[in-house]
């Protein structure tokens, strides 16, 4: 995490210009990221050989459960904005902002898609029901967009382990703390005056109000 969000050179990116690196969580091949994460919720589907034949129960348990599903969300977003936000090209597969499911199938390119189940197909009434995750990705993508000196190609953008899954990131006039763990974690906002808010799609800065980030969210700061 750490050195994708600085593009870091690595295997992928001998360069060394944080632009080059290709950042993404979901493409055409395997599965979308969003059933990867309903079928690593069930522990009894997690693992098994097949786990299309069993993704709908998995997507039924989750999606019929509030709980579980506003995880399953949070997890989405969270991985969105490290994509968006870190020094690098961004790339997200068609649907992916509003949840996109091709039902468990990670191998799909064979799949036949009839008029009333269309495995491939990409409903675009996803963008209404989860309006909120699409409107995050339209957020972000903002963000990056008018702040292309922090996002994208910044050399002097920094990050660091605050703890298991608490990623501190500082680039340009901006300070993101990213957190991946279970539980709510503390911020240090010293030296900033603003917090971003990008969840109605728009970048709108507040004052800070946050003392900490809250389990699988993330949380931006300005100068």
């Amino acid at each position: 995490i750490v050195a994708g969000l600085k593009g870091s050179s690595c295997t992928r990116n001998k360069t060394g210009t944080p632009a080059l690196a290709l950042h993404y969580v979901e493409c055409h091949d395997n599965y979308t990221l969003f059933d990867k994460l309903i079928l690593s919720t069930d522990s009894t589907v997690k693992g098994e050989g097949n786990w299309s034949g069993n993704f709908s129960a998995a997507y039924t348990a989750v999606t019929g459960n509030a709980e579980k599903f506003a995880n399953i969300k949070a997890q989405d977003k969270l991985a969105a904005a490290y994509v968006f936000l870190s020094q690098g090209t961004p790339f997200i597969n068609g649907g992916q902002e509003f949840l996109r499911t091709k039902r468990g199938n990670e191998n799909s390119y064979n799949t036949s898609n009839g008029a009333t189940k269309s495995t491939n197909g990409i409903d675009l009434n996803f963008a209404v029901t989860y309006s909120d995750v699409y409107n995050t990705y339209k957020g972000l993508i903002a963000l990056r967009k008018a702040n292309p000196e922090a996002f994208g190609s910044n050399k002097d953008a920094s990050a660091k382990t605050v703890s298991k899954g608490v990623t501190r990131y500082v680039t340009g006039d901006f300070l993101v703390y990213f957190n991946a763990s279970d539980a709510d974690a503390a911020v240090k906002t010293s030296g900033y005056s603003k917090e971003v808010d990008i969840s109605s799609g728009n970048v709108v800065e507040n004052a800070i109000s946050s003392t900490s980030v809250p389990a699988k969210s993330f949380v931006i700061f300005k100068k």
